[in-house]
């Protein structure tokens, strides 16, 4: 065990690409600290990949469990009807900073997964200076085949 990084795997087991893994049923995904590895418009929709999206995973109430944060690692954000209205030529990488707005009401995280119908509208700034901004007619964050969660131990 590397005293930094806990590598949790979950047991093989098919994933749908709907339901979450074993074990991320109760995360949620904040954009500041994930990194993009592609940003393609497939159909009517704008597909963003997640190498590594920063979760958090709080514990049941009445639980001994607390907080833990770390990455998910392979995680897609799929925005139907998405329109690209801004994006730089490197969108790719650390996401600085950015928001995702859900009907005009800006989510610093998303439960994952989750899909969210109504307008959406999402602005990352990128650590390499890039800036992306996608609106869409909604938003669902669920997990690829090879999706698992790896927990930061730094304090």
């Amino acid at each position: 065990m590397n005293c930094f990084n806990q590598d949790r795997m979950p047991p093989p087991a098919p994933n749908d690409g709907v339901a979450p893994p074993l074990g991320m049923e109760t995360m949620h995904v904040r954009w500041a600290g994930s990194e993009v590895s592609a940003v393609r418009v497939n159909g009517h929709a704008v597909v963003i990949g997640l190498s590594a999206a920063h979760a958090v995973s709080r514990g049941e109430p009445g639980s001994f469990s607390g907080v833990s944060e770390g990455h998910l690692l392979g995680v897609e954000c799929e925005m139907p009807s998405g329109q690209v209205l801004h994006a730089d030529a490197h969108c790719f990488g650390t996401v600085a900073s950015g928001r995702v707005a859900v009907g005009g009401a800006a989510m610093q995280a998303l439960a994952y997964p989750s899909a969210i119908a109504g307008p959406v509208e999402l602005e990352w700034a990128f650590a390499n200076g890039a800036l992306l901004v996608v609106r869409a007619a909604g938003l669902v964050l669920r997990p690829t085949a090879s999706t698992r969660f790896i927990e930061s131990m730094a304090c």
